[in-house]
């Protein structure tokens, strides 16, 4: 009897071992990397305004509502921790990344000014690299996890200015200068949790605020000054794999 007693015992002992190591952790922090493609889209308008060497300044514009449209390869890295607050599959946590991908939009343009004479405008606006943070929310059960996010993103953007005047490129004019944009982020994302790992797809949205910028020339003896200006309101769709691992 008391033989029964024990076995019984140590029974009870290992079933309720095994549920408690096969119950999934209340609050997990993790670490990962994402990799996929990032496309640039949205709109942008260039402008250039001259003195006529009379005191009227004359607009004309090069583009106007144009649409940007690039994909490249982007890389980041993130932390982050979710936690379960009840015994439902309900899971929430922050997340914050820093990512790289050099998604850009070129316009380039041949036309006369008003004196006249030959000019080659060129712009590139580039966003170089992002960092952001989330809130994540979802539901994760036997494993699998699919969860939405919202946060907040700043993007650095780079543009780089060509002016050359003809004939005979008499004049270059080159700028370049770097701004950083704020950003409102949505995204969705469906995992797997193998042992430690969790792999799985993320897709996010990001639009940034209206970029304004302003480069001021003097184009030197016989040319006109002015001013070069760009409007652009950059958006940028990623899908990725993401990698992380549970501590």
């Amino acid at each position: 009897m008391m033989r029964a007693n024990i076995y019984s015992a140590i029974m009870l002992s290992t079933l309720i071992g095994s549920a408690f190591a096969d119950a999934p952790k209340k609050f997990n922090a993790y670490v990962g990397l994402m990799g996929g493609l990032d496309h640039l889209s949205g709109k942008r308008s260039d402008a250039v305004t001259e003195d006529d060497a009379t005191g009227v300044l004359v607009t004309t514009p090069l583009s106007s509502g144009k649409s940007m449209s690039n994909s490249n390869i982007g890389l980041s890295i993130f932390g982050g921790a979710l936690w379960q607050p009840t015994v439902t599959a309900f899971v929430f946590g922050p997340e914050v990344y820093f990512g790289r991908s050099t998604v850009k939009s070129r316009f380039t343009d041949v036309r006369q000014d008003i004196i006249p004479q030959n000019r080659f405008y060129s712009k590139e606006l580039e966003r170089q690299y992002n960092y952001g943070f989330i809130a994540r929310a979802g539901v994760r059960c036997n494993g699998l996890a699919g969860l939405l996010a919202v946060g907040f993103d700043r993007g650095h953007f780079k543009e780089r200015t060509t002016l050359t005047y003809d004939p005979q490129n008499i004049l270059t004019i080159r700028n370049s200068k770097s701004k950083a944009l704020s950003g409102l982020v949505l995204g969705v994302s469906a995992e797997k949790q193998i042992q430690n790992f969790m792999v799985g797809l993320d897709f996010k949205y990001t639009k940034y605020r209206k970029l304004l910028t302003r480069h001021t020339f003097d184009a030197g003896a016989g040319l006109l000054p002015g001013d070069i200006n760009l409007t652009a309101r950059p958006k940028v769709f990623s899908t990725s794999l993401r990698l992380s691992y549970l501590f």
